[in-house]
């Protein structure tokens, strides 16, 4: 199922910026995800369980999985030199994701490896994006340049996510659904964590 990507910006002074201080340092952040967060791991699975909202009406899917990308960043700033430190998790919200209980063949092995693939998708961008933030030499305008590289590598992993559902057809075509598979494992074991 498609997974949806969140991120807000909070910004706030950590220290005060004072005359005789050489640097300033400034806090931006994601808004704090959902009690019900679970983040990405690698040796935490997905189980049904963790499926805790309910199927909408009308819908077409056996299940649906609810993504996040969090990002924090503080920033210390030393006359014209940034130098951003970044936190980017790829999360999962129980909430948010349902699988259809009233379908006896919904909540098969298959599905729920599916479903997975989803979520091991969001850890790909989470990493995409913490490597082209920690490349990135920034600006004084570093929150544009910030937000820009997110936004990017955030459109970017949605359309892996959709590329993956049109091409497995949900899940369906078990040969496509293999070759994904062994994809995304690769991807994940050769980028940094």
């Amino acid at each position: 199922m498609n997974s949806a990507f969140l991120f807000s910006l909070l910004l706030g002074i950590i220290l005060p910026f004072q005359s005789f201080q050489p640097e300033r340092s400034v806090l931006s952040q994601s808004v704090a995800p959902a009690s019900d967060t679970l983040y990405w791991k690698t040796d935490v699975k997905l189980n049904w369980a963790d499926f805790q909202s309910t199927a909408p009406g009308g819908h077409n899917f056996a299940a649906y999985t609810f993504t996040i990308i969090t990002m924090e960043y503080e920033v210390l700033e030393r006359g014209t030199h940034i130098q951003p430190r970044f936190t980017v998790r790829s999360a999962f919200q129980r909430s948010k994701s349902w699988v259809d209980r009233k379908d006896p063949l919904a909540q098969t092995p298959e599905i729920l490896a599916h479903e997975q693939l989803h979520f091991n998708i969001s850890e790909i961008t989470a990493r995409d994006l913490r490597k082209k933030l920690r490349s990135k030499k920034y600006t004084s305008n570093y929150r544009k340049e910030i937000r820009g590289i997110y936004e990017q590598s955030i459109q970017q992993g949605d359309d892996m996510q959709k590329r993956y559902d049109k091409e497995t057809r949900h899940g369906l075509s078990k040969e496509a659904q293999k070759r994904w598979s062994s994809f995304v494992a690769e991807q994940l074991n050769n980028q940094e964590s």
